[in-house]
């Protein structure tokens, strides 16, 4: 009797257990049909709006589909600089300067990408730009010669620091300090190209602050607009017309593809709080043939600004895990025409409204890295673009370096010029 029971029992809860079995399987089987009809549901919602969208626009007068397009993207241009800004706070809250201790930097011979090569240079910035001590004291005693991207380095670490005061709670200025060189025309030459009074260092009254070089001075320009940068291009063109060989024709096209460009990614990249500035200087070295040209900010990077720019999606699935270097986004914007800015080819979703229209310059943006590296190739000017971690040089011939530093080499983004000299009008 007992035997039947527990057969009986066993039979039951095999039974059971098939049409819960049964149960789940209807339950998948209703379910996987419900997020079809969902998805269906949700792609004709879709393409109803795109139809209504379409055919609205199509009623539309030319004026009112131009106004149209400005409101999308004014609405994604204030998207991405809220973004931006974001992404700079987070920035400057990465360095505290906390440590009670001393750093000292020594630089020793000359500094600065002018000197033929960016590897010391690189090497060296690695251990200014990213000190965390509340004295930083830079030893220049045996400094033969301090360049202008060198000196646009320092100016703008001193910015970058200065700026953090407005992200850190309880924050206190490190001391940034520099010593004098045993060479009085550094010296000079220092003094009368702004770096000193950057740092707040006063002139001694023995040195000779005359410089027979033609500087012109480094200025941090607060203006954000065209007559700021039209004023340096100015600056530019009669530096270049007095002391080269380069035709009218080559120097136009210099000034028109490459500096303007650089002034409009400084202007659209660079500035994404009030008043955080670009920096510009530029000096003829008569004795090395060379015009040094350096144009900068205290922005977030260019590898930011790729990430948080329309092309992003773009970027991220064909990078991968190579996003998270500066050096290999450097390189790939250069290559592959991708750009942060606001009117390049964008995602999916705005197309119907970007689509070859920007609020800079009428055009499409996203090749300008390209014009500029094919333009200095062209006219054999050597030029560099190093932006917090990641730098990017490329010499007199095309030939390019690139490479990631595990600390930062610069405090913003720089990009550096090197315009050959073979007749100068002394």
């Amino acid at each position: 009797m007992h035997g039947k029971k527990r057969k009986r029992i066993k039979r039951e809860k095999f039974l059971l257990l098939r049409n819960i079995s049964i149960i789940i399987k209807q339950l998948r089987v209703a379910n996987k049909r419900y997020r079809k009809k969902f998805v269906l549901n949700q792609n004709r919602r879709r393409l109803y709006i795109k139809m209504t969208e379409d055919e609205r626009i199509g009623r539309m007068s030319e004026k009112d589909v131009a106004d149209l397009k400005k409101k999308v993207i004014y609405k994604n241009r204030k998207r991405i600089e809220e973004s931006r800004k974001k992404i700079l706070k987070m920035e400057h809250k990465k360095y505290n300067y906390t440590s009670p201790n001393e750093i000292k930097v020594t630089i020793s011979g000359e500094f600065g990408v002018e000197q033929g090569g960016i590897d010391y240079f690189v090497r060296k910035a690695s251990e200014i730009i990213d000190f965390n001590a509340q004295k930083l004291t830079i030893d220049i005693q045996n400094c033969t010669k301090m360049w202008p991207s060198a000196i646009t380095l320092l100016c703008s670490l001193v910015e970058w620091v200065e700026y953090c005061k407005k992200y850190i709670k309880d924050f206190k200025v490190p001391r940034i300090f520099s010593t004098y060189s045993m060479d009085d025309r550094v010296n000079g030459y220092l003094s009368k190209s702004g770096f000193f009074e950057f740092i707040h260092k006063s002139d001694d009254t023995s040195i000779t602050t005359s410089h027979r070089h033609h500087v012109i001075k480094i200025v941090r320009e607060i203006r954000n607009d065209s007559n700021a940068a039209a004023e340096k291009e100015e600056k530019i063109i009669e530096h270049l017309k007095n002391f080269t060989k380069y035709t009218p024709a080559e120097i136009k096209l210099f000034v028109s593809t490459v500096i303007m460009e650089v002034f409009v990614n400084i202007q659209e990249h660079g500035i994404q709080v009030n008043d955080s500035g670009w920096w510009f200087l530029a000096q003829f070295h008569s004795n090395h043939d060379v015009i040094s040209i350096n144009i900068a900010d205290n922005g977030i990077g260019i590898r930011n600004s790729l990430l948080s720019g329309p092309q992003k999606l773009q970027i991220k699935s064909c990078l991968k895990e190579k996003a998270n270097s500066d050096g290999e986004m450097i390189k790939y914007a250069m290559a592959e025409l991708v750009s942060g800015a606001i009117g390049c080819d964008i995602e999916d979703k705005y197309k119907n409204y970007f689509r070859g229209y920007s609020l800079i310059g009428g055009q499409r943006r996203g090749n300008g890295l390209d014009r500029i590296r094919e333009t200095c190739k062209d006219l054999n000017v050597p030029f560099a673009i190093i932006s917090h971690r990641g730098y990017i040089y490329y010499d007199a011939m095309g030939n390019m370096s690139y490479g990631t530093e595990e600390n930062r080499i610069f405090a913003g983004t720089l990009y550096h010029f090197d315009f050959p000299v073979s007749r100068s009008k002394r």
